[in-house]
């Protein structure tokens, strides 16, 4: 299958602690992907340096691609804009970025993203692979059963334009107001429990990590 004209968009959420972590996994990503004609690089940065923004810049050139970097640093409120930035990504950045694959700074990418970034959504939110570590008592802390699938948050591909027609920052940032005492996983307890039946689940091999083999 022929890649489209639509452009891949990518973001990283980072701060200078992990500008080494995020550097590595964008070489991978580009040095996987160069026959993606088309490929837009967001940072959504805390206070990260001018030196290393230039370095992770400079990476992207190599491979002929765009990076962007929108500041969050301004957005602190009442909790880690850190570890929530991505939540951000529909109000930061352009309204014309109406799809995005979302890549933890610790990600390695060791193949193309192509059938990742091509998968339909449909009325999904996003689309996630299963945490298989998570618990009982800690669904039970954000309202949900049992039974539920919750997701990692490390990789996630977000329909931008149904989160801004959706108002989804506003349901994500009022249930993490609700549940600020019992949050154990920040952000990913915030969109497992705000977004319940609107996450696709993934395959597996698009996040996977070691305490696959465990659980």
């Amino acid at each position: 299958m022929e890649w489209n004209e639509e452009t891949a968009n990518i973001i990283y959420a980072s701060n200078d602690g992990y500008a080494g972590h995020l550097a590595a996994s964008l070489y991978s990503l580009l040095d996987h992907n160069r026959n993606i004609p088309r490929m837009d690089i967001y940072i959504l940065s805390v206070g990260m340096s001018e030196a290393y923004l230039e370095r992770l810049a400079g990476i992207a050139r190599k491979f002929c691609r765009s990076l962007h970097v929108a500041e969050l640093g301004n957005l602190r409120e009442r909790f880690d804009i850190s570890a929530m930035g991505r939540l951000f990504a529909p109000q930061v950045l352009p309204g014309t970025v109406k799809k995005a694959l979302y890549l933890d700074c610790d990600t390695i990418v060791n193949g193309s993203i192509r059938p990742l970034y091509e998968t339909e959504l449909g009325n999904h939110l996003a689309g996630m692979v299963m945490e298989p570590t998570v618990y009982r008592e800690m669904k039970e802390s954000i309202g949900m059963e049992k039974d539920e699938p919750y997701y990692n948050s490390g990789v996630l591909l977000m329909d931008l334009e149904a989160w801004r027609n959706q108002d989804v920052l506003g349901q994500l940032l009022e249930f993490y107001r609700v549940h600020q005492g019992s949050l154990f996983a920040c952000d990913q307890d915030t969109i497992n429990g705000a977004l319940r039946g609107r996450i696709m689940t993934l395959p597996v091999r698009y996040n996977y990590f070691t305490n696959y083999r465990y659980f």
